[in-house]
C-alpha cells in the first residue's frame, strides 16, 4: 500500500508539474487608444473692427467627425472678446462654433481645447480695408485731406509689437478710380510731438503682394507721375509727415506694409509702422461708401 501511495504521489507531482510547464494563455490585448485631432479655422484672418468673426472647432476620433457631445472649452487674449453664447460640445459634425469681435485695432488670440487637445487661431482688426475715394497732389500741402473720413490705419512705435501700441503716426489713403492707371495716394502725418527722421530708404510703402521692394521712398521723384514723394513741414519747419501716390490695379492684396522713421522722444529713433507690419487693402471701383468717422 505505501509503494502504491508513494507512486500516486509522484505522478501527481509530475503532473502538476507538467501543468505549470504549459505554454501560458495569450493575453488579451486592449483595444487601441482612440486618436483624436482638434482643428480651429480659419487659422488667422483679418476683418475690420466692429464687424463679428465666426471660427470652427473641428475635432476627429480615428479620421471620422468626433460624436456628438464632445466638451469643448475656450479662451481668448489680445484685444476683442466672445460674442456670446458659444459651443460648449461638439455637434453631430463633430464641430463647435465661437464668434469674437474687437472694437478696436489689434491682434486676438483664440484657443479651444477638447479631448486632451488644443488648437489655436489669429485674427487681426483693422480699422477698414478699402481707401477713400479722390486724389490728391504730392505737394507737402496736405490741405486737401481729411483727417477723419481718410484715416485708413493707425501706425504704431515698433509696428504695435513691443506691447506698448503707442500711435506716433497715422495713414490716411485715397484712390482714384478715374486715372489711367488707377492712382493710390497716402499721407502719412505724425502725432502731435513726433516728427519725421527724412532718410530716404527709411520712409516708404511696400505692398509685398508684388515683392519686397518698397514701390515708393523719401528717395522718389517728385515730378507729378507716380511714383511721387514729399515732406511735409509745420511752420516751424519741423518735418511731421509725408505724401506719396503709387499706380495701383484694383484687387485684393494682403500685405500693405507703410513704414515711417520717427523722433518721438524716445532715446532712439523709432519704426512708426501699420500694426503688426502688413494689413489687408481692397479696392475695387466704384469704392464702397466711406465708413462713420474715425477718432
Amino acid at each position: 500500500m505505501r509503494k502504491v501511495a508513494v507512486v500516486g504521489f509522484m505522478v501527481l507531482v509530475l503532473v502538476m508539474v507538467s501543468a505549470s510547464m504549459a505554454a501560458p494563455a495569450l493575453a488579451v490585448k486592449p483595444p487601441p487608444a482612440p486618436v483624436y485631432v482638434l482643428t480651429l479655422d480659419p487659422p488667422s484672418a483679418a476683418n475690420v473692427r466692429g464687424t463679428n468673426h465666426i471660427l470652427t472647432a473641428t475635432l476627429t476620433k480615428d479620421g471620422s467627425p468626433a460624436p456628438a457631445g464632445e466638451d469643448v472649452s475656450w479662451s481668448i487674449s489680445g484685444v476683442g472678446g466672445f460674442v456670446e453664447p458659444k459651443d460648449t460640445q461638439t455637434d453631430s459634425s463633430g464641430q463647435a462654433h465661437a464668434t469674437i469681435t474687437s472694437s478696436v485695432e489689434g491682434e486676438t488670440t483664440v484657443t479651444v481645447s477638447s479631448a486632451g487637445k488644443s488648437a489655436e487661431a489669429t485674427k487681426k482688426w483693422v480699422l477698414r480695408e478699402y481707401p477713400s475715394p479722390g486724389s490728391a497732389t504730392v505737394d507737402g500741402n496736405p490741405s486737401e485731406w481729411n483727417l477723419n473720413w481718410d484715416l485708413f490705419a493707425n501706425m504704431y512705435q515698433g509696428w504695435g509689437n513691443n506691447g506698448k501700441y503707442q500711435v506716433d503716426s497715422k495713414l490716411y489713403l485715397r484712390y482714384d478710380c478715374f486715372t489711367d492707371p488707377h492712382t493710390l495716394y497716402a499721407l502719412v502725418r505724425c502725432e502731435p510731438g513726433v516728427t519725421i527722421i527724412t532718410n530716404a530708404g527709411d520712409n516708404w510703402i511696400k505692398i509685398l503682394d508684388f515683392g519686397n521692394s518698397p514701390l515708393v521712398d523719401g528717395g522718389s521723384d517728385n515730378d507729378s507721375t507716380p511714383p511721387d514723394f514729399a515732406y511735409i513741414n509745420n511752420e516751424d519747419g519741423q518735418v511731421i509727415g509725408w505724401e506719396a501716390s503709387i499706380h495701383l490695379n484694383e484687387g485684393s492684396y494682403q500685405g500693405l506694409i507703410v513704414h515711417a522713421l520717427v523722433d518721438d522722444g524716445s532715446p532712439e529713433f523709432q519704426t512708426s509702422g501699420t500694426f503688426d507690419k502688413e494689413i489687408p487693402l481692397k479696392i475695387e471701383c466704384p469704392l464702397p461708401p466711406v465708413p462713420e468717422a474715425h477718432t
